[in-house]
């Protein structure tokens, strides 16, 4: 037979949650999942014209890439204003990321191809 909880017991177990699953989200000692780099505010970049909000503020060229299903061998760029050149990114190279940055890839080049 089970016992039927009081009013009182189930406040004090709804409570007893609360503050367990406070306490994991600040970083508790039951945190299963690995810490991730705070970020204050979103970053808001695009991809291709494609709007992404960043999961971190710095990325590599290759995650980028992941973020905006460019096929890795592609080329990505980082778009510059006005009459600069648009800067290469590397696969390895990490960009601190803005609000507002702009990025697009370009197919990988062949030289000396008859179409």
């Amino acid at each position: 037979m089970q016992a039927q909880l009081t009013l009182l017991d189930r406040v004090f177990i709804f409570a007893y949650n609360c503050i367990c699953m406070q306490i994991q989200s600040k970083g508790g000692e039951n945190m299963t999942d690995k810490p991730k780099p705070e970020i204050r505010g979103k970053i808001n970049i695009f991809i291709n014209d494609q709007k992404f909000v960043a999961p971190k503020s710095s990325m590599t060229g290759r995650e980028l890439k992941e973020l905006g299903g460019i096929p890795s061998g592609n080329r990505l760029f980082l778009e510059k204003p006005g009459p600069q050149e648009d800067k290469p990114i590397g696969d390895e190279e990490l960009v601190e990321l803005r609000s507002g940055m702009r990025f697009y890839d370009l197919p990988p080049m062949s030289v000396g191809v008859n179409l």
